[in-house]
Formats: C-alpha cells, structure tokens, sequence
C-alpha cells in the first residue's frame, strides 16, 4: 500500500506542477513586459520619422526576424 516515502514523492510531484505553472505566468510576465517596451519604441519612432503603417510593418517584421 502507501508507504510515507511513496506519500513524499508523491508530494514532490504535485509542488513540480506548481513550480512549471509560476515558471509560465513569469515567462509570460517576460513576453509582455518586452512587448510594451517594443510598442513604446516603435511608437516613438514613427513619429519621429513620419513613416506609413505599410512600411511600418515591413520594418518591425525584419526587425522581429533579426532578433530571433
């Protein structure tokens, strides 16, 4: 049957699925948290040089494919 040992294990188990969850929530935190910063530069950026949204899009799509 379930011993104490099997009972710990089992308890360290269920804490991983905790911790995956908050490791998630922090990544994603991240990703918006970057994404804002990026929305304020380009923003600040296009008002400076006036540029159309068509142009725009081409700019932040090479910009997006040279970081990754």
């Amino acid at each position: 049957m379930l011993q104490v040992g099997n009972m710990n294990r089992l308890a360290r188990f269920t804490r991983l699925g905790k911790i995956y969850k908050v490791v998630k929530i922090v990544r994603l935190a991240r990703l918006i948290k970057t994404v804002k910063v990026r929305t304020k530069t380009s923003k600040s950026l296009i008002e400076i040089l006036k540029i159309s949204a068509g142009i725009e899009r081409v700019i932040m799509m090479i910009l997006t494919f040279m970081v990754l």
